[in-house]
């Protein structure tokens, strides 16, 4: 009866560790089909807050934008203005 618990519980042991490579590889995957939507996320949503707050921070031309000259820093004279 002895080997016959411990094989039960090596069979259990066996189970167990077929479902933790399991979940592992099921995570892997689904952290590969997440991939594609993280980085269209921070492309074109993260980016786009970033640099407005940091242009909200500087004084821009026209000239700015045509000639690729950055703006000049006026810490919160934009919010002052408001």
């Amino acid at each position: 009866m002895q080997t016959v618990k411990n094989d039960v519980v090596t069979g259990a042991q066996k189970s167990f560790s077929l479902l933790k490579t399991r979940r592992q590889k099921d995570a892997a995957f689904s952290l590969l089909l997440l991939t594609p939507a993280i980085i269209c996320c921070v492309v074109f949503i993260l980016f786009p807050i970033i640099d407005s707050v940091k242009m909200s921070f500087t004084t821009y031309k026209i000239a700015n934008l045509t000639q690729n000259i950055p703006g000049e820093w006026n810490n919160f004279a934009n919010y002052t203005r408001l």
